[in-house]
């Protein structure tokens, strides 16, 4: 539980911290990027280690390739959260 608030809040500290930057080069804001940060990154890590443990396993004794199904739906999953944040004309 104090793994996932701190992830939380890392992500909560970065955004914050670059709206500004982003405000100024771009001249926007978005609305959802907190929200959708909050569902993203979470998920995103579970996918870089997961894939790092097969990575390793894979390397000193090999790893069937139907242990990557998993990380593949992983990847898909995340694919489609992000495109379903960025969809609205508000994002």
């Amino acid at each position: 539980l104090r793994g996932a608030a701190f992830t939380l809040a890392v992500g909560f500290v970065a955004q914050v911290s670059a709206a500004p930057l982003t405000v100024y080069h771009f001249s926007v804001v978005s609305l959802i990027a907190p929200l959708a940060g909050l569902v993203i990154v979470p998920l995103s890590e579970t996918v870089l280690i997961a894939s790092l443990a097969l990575a390793g396993i894979g390397a000193s004794v090999g790893v069937p390739a139907l242990l990557w199904v998993p990380v593949g739906w992983m990847c898909a999953l995340l694919r489609a959260m992000t495109h379903g944040f960025a969809a609205p004309e508000f994002a």
